[in-house]
C-alpha cells in the first residue's frame, strides 16, 4: 500500500471545530473514484462553512451526516440541498435536535 497515494472513503470528523479552510482541504483526502461517507456531526457548521463544501468538486459523496449542527439557519439548509445535488449524494443524515432553533 502506498500511503502517499491513498485516499479516504470514510471520514468522520464529528465534534471537532471545522472552518472553511478545513473543508477546502477535503478534496485532497477523499477518494475521487469511489463514493464515500462524510460524517461531520456536532461541528458547529454555519452556512458559510456549508458553502465551502463546493471545494469538494466532483467527488461522489454517497452519505453525509450533518447531525447536531445547530448554527445552520435556513441559509445553511439551502446550501446543504445545493451541494447534495452537485455531489450526487444518496443519503443525508440530518437530525434536528429539540434544542436546535431555526429562525
Amino acid at each position: 500500500m502506498q500511503v502517499e497515494n491513498s485516499k479516504l472513503q470514510y471520514l468522520d470528523n464529528s465534534y471537532n471545530e471545522i472552518d472553511e479552510e478545513c473543508i477546502e482541504a477535503l478534496p485532497g483526502l477523499l477518494c475521487k473514484d469511489k463514493p464515500g461517507t462524510l460524517v461531520m456531526k456536532g461541528c458547529d457548521l454555519t452556512a458559510n462553512e456549508i458553502s465551502a463544501f463546493e471545494s469538494i468538486g466532483n467527488r461522489e459523496v454517497e452519505n453525509i451526516d450533518l447531525s447536531y449542527n445547530a448554527d445552520l439557519e435556513p441559509e445553511g439548509l439551502e446550501e446543504i440541498g445545493r451541494f447534495m445535488r452537485k455531489l450526487n449524494t444518496k443519503k443525508l443524515d440530518f437530525l434536528l435536535a429539540s434544542w436546535m432553533e431555526i429562525h
